[in-house]
């Protein structure tokens, strides 16, 4: 037999037998993890998910630019466009000062109330002065009509990216119920602290919580367990390892953003941290730790979400039953 060298060209296992042999010596192994069919549909709806969220929030940055050059004087939140007087804009007259005020204003107020019929006035009126001003700073029809053309171009991609931002969300909620059929031990959402999306997002990247044995496995998988920077006698601080997945670290961000307000969940445990001098950031990772083991014991004991038991131990709350 031919002893396999380091970097050897001719080996035929990808990973280096000197690694795999040190950290089986360690106790150290890699388990394969090969998916059922639901989850791996699950995760690639994620991912489309999240590529499609990613080009829509892309998108929505050139179209708020692109709104500036055709349209100078607009000083509205940008969230303004969204709202159905903003889609109406839109719709109507291409968000184009010159259209606005070609139209003149009544028939603009009329216009806009058919489609929006409880407008404000007040609103119209800003529009309209705004489309006024804005007209005198535009230079030739044919430039306005390229900037009009690119602006729609932008909004066109805008709803493509949501349409398949819905999709993706709904094919995902299907495919978390059908695995709560075949794992009843799978948390149910729960009004003001979870929906049935988030708890997809969670599963989609862990892929079967049955698989990990101890929480401190959970949370290395996730990339949130703690170690020591140390290089021979240097001993450095305490930080995430963040060697799991991205993704899930993100959608847990996401999850706990709002529960970290006074009134939600973790606000007092989060405000708590913060008063004690802890910066947000490191406040907020905390409050995502303690999310992922809320997750992890909801899924072991397979029963209901209970608020009393969030912030007590075991031995405190058998006792207090």
């Amino acid at each position: 037999m031919r002893a396999i060298e380091t970097n050897d060209s001719g080996k035929t296992d990808l990973k280096d037998p000197h690694v795999i042999h040190t950290l089986a010596s360690m106790g150290k192994t890699l388990i394969c993890r090969h998916y059922d069919e639901t989850y791996a549909l699950l995760r690639q709806w994620h991912a489309l998910y999240e590529q499609a969220d990613i080009e829509s929030v892309r998108t929505k940055c050139l179209l708020a630019s692109q709104l500036k050059v055709l349209f100078p004087d607009y000083d509205f939140q940008k969230d303004f466009l969204y709202t159905r007087s903003g889609v109406a804009l839109i719709e109507l007259y291409g968000a184009n000062p010159q259209q606005i005020t070609k139209d003149g204003k009544d028939r603009f107020c009329q216009q806009m109330k058919q489609a929006v019929s409880r407008m404000r006035q007040r609103t119209l009126d800003k529009l309209f002065s705004q489309a006024q001003s804005s007209v005198k700073n535009q230079r030739g029809s044919r430039l306005v009509d390229i900037q009009q053309w690119r602006f729609r171009q932008l909004w066109d991609d805008c709803q493509r990216h949501q349409a398949r931002k819905e999709e993706a969300r709904q094919q995902m909620e299907n495919l978390y119920q059908e695995l709560c059929q075949f794992d009843p031990h799978l948390p149910q959402q729960q009004p003001g602290v979870i929906s049935t999306f988030h708890l997809a997002r969670i599963v989609a990247e862990t892929g079967p919580v049955r698989d990990f044995e101890t929480l401190r496995k959970f949370m290395r998988y996730a990339g949130l367990n703690l170690r020591e920077k140390q290089s021979g006698t240097y001993r450095g601080k305490n930080k995430l390892s963040k060697k799991g997945r991205r993704l899930l670290r993100k959608v847990l961000g996401l999850i706990v953003l709002p529960l970290v307000k006074r009134t939600g969940l973790y606000g007092a445990y989060y405000h708590n941290k913060k008063a004690h001098g802890m910066s947000g950031t490191k406040a907020m990772t905390a409050v995502m730790r303690k999310f992922l083991k809320l997750f992890y014991g909801w899924y072991k004991s397979g029963g209901h979400f209970d608020r009393n038991r969030v912030f007590a131990c075991e031995s405190q709350y058998l006792s207090a039953a």
